[in-house]
């Protein structure tokens, strides 16, 4: 038998370990396995056509069942990447001749979608304050279908008043969509206080071993029909293999959040009061503009992603960012090692330099992805490089 309605009242840890899994009914593996398998055989009664591009594999499903109880939501749905996930979610609900309001901070490949992609397909976005619920309400209009940030955002980790953004879209019948991949649903869950959907990068947090690329998508029976609808003609549907992998990524979703947690507040604490930081960017750090916000909406923690800028030139921050001896110079974040990168030459790359400097992302930021490692030798390794050494 299958665990994992999440209304009965386990934990998240709980539910990271037995949800969507089981022993198998043919041969009694306590693991998921791997349906390495395009097609099935042809359905009798009313068993539903099974086919792995239609996102019905079993070891597809066994994640859509443990995504979906850690998320709160009544269904889930994996896809092939984040990008995959985001771009399905808002095809979705948007069409030609209606109109996206969005947050400024979002990642860059989000902002590539919205700013490039989706005019050609008739598709218009403007973005609004993140911090003002206000501004958005002022950004809609009539032909307004969806409102889109980030739980935490990329890469300046802004935390906007999730329950209130989404109590007034609500109000005026305006979709939600939320990227919550900086928070997991350890630290957040969106759908608790009315969002839509809700998407997550699984390569991240959720897959926590940087070995697979995809994406995630939960909210109600009815949305999460639609979108993988969409999926079926769109064609990202996760491999098994890759959804394998993000199934036991899962199971230790909560204890690897804990650390990462513990080790971005050790050296977020670190990095604000070390005389070679200009800033340091964390959402519990007092300083940070919507501490008081991440403390409402935030559970536990918010993750392991921090920023800083050095006092130094983008070209003396490359140097820097090549002396860490433990933290890996690779873009993405949520494994279980520390990776550094610039923002300015990874995520947010395609973005012209004037803009990212209105958006407050100097070309010397640095984001770093903390591991599970203990944040001892975090903080040791950055002190050494930030000294020269």
């Amino acid at each position: 038998m299958r665990a994992g309605d999440h209304r009965n009242g386990p934990r998240p840890g709980t539910l990271a370990v037995h949800a969507g899994s089981g022993p198998d009914p043919g041969t009694g593996a306590v693991v998921t396995p791997i349906y390495q398998s395009s097609t099935f055989l042809y359905p009798a009664g009313d068993r539903a056509l099974q086919y792995t591009r239609y996102g019905n594999n079993p070891t597809q499903t066994a994640v859509h069942e443990k995504l979906a109880a850690l998320e709160g939501a009544e269904a889930a749905l994996a896809l092939s990447s984040g990008m995959a996930a985001i771009a399905t979610a808002i095809l979705s609900v948007c069409g030609r001749g209606d109109h996206i309001v969005a947050a400024p901070a979002l990642y860059g490949g989000t902002h590539s979608l919205l700013d490039r992609e989706l005019p050609r397909l008739g598709i218009e976005v403007t973005y609004a304050e993140d911090a003002d619920p206000a501004a958005w309400e002022r950004a809609s209009r009539s032909e307004t279908r969806l409102w889109l940030w980030e739980a935490i955002s990329n890469p300046l980790l802004r935390v906007p008043d999730g329950p209130a953004l989404a109590a007034l879209a609500r109000a005026r019948g305006i979709t939600t969509l939320v990227d919550a991949t900086f928070a997991s649903p350890i630290h957040q869950r969106p759908a608790s206080f009315g969002v839509d959907l809700v998407m997550q990068s699984g390569t991240k947090y959720l897959g926590g071993h940087s070995d697979l690329i995809a994406g995630t998508l939960a909210g109600s029976a009815e949305r999460i029909r639609r979108a993988t609808e969409l999926m079926h003609v769109l064609g990202g549907s996760i491999d098994p293999h890759a959804a394998f992998l993000l199934e036991r990524g899962m199971k230790t979703l909560a204890v690897r959040m804990a650390r990462h947690s513990e080790n971005g507040r050790a050296v977020a604490e670190f990095l604000a009061g070390h005389p070679a930081v200009e800033r340091a960017h964390y959402p519990t750090l007092p300083d940070h503009p919507d501490s008081e916000v991440a403390a409402r909406v935030l559970t536990g923690g918010a993750g392991g992603v921090v920023t800083f800028v050095p006092r130094l030139t983008a070209s003396e921050t490359e140097a820097l960012v090549g002396r860490f001896r433990w933290i890996e110079l690779a873009p993405s974040l949520g494994g279980v090692e520390s990776l550094v990168s610039m923002p300015s030459m990874t995520s947010h790359r395609m973005m012209p330099a004037e803009k990212r400097r209105e958006r407050g992302i100097p070309d010397a930021m640095v984001r770093l992805a903390l591991g599970i490692e203990d944040s001892s030798d975090l903080i040791d390794d950055l002190d050494r490089a930030l000294a020269g050494r």
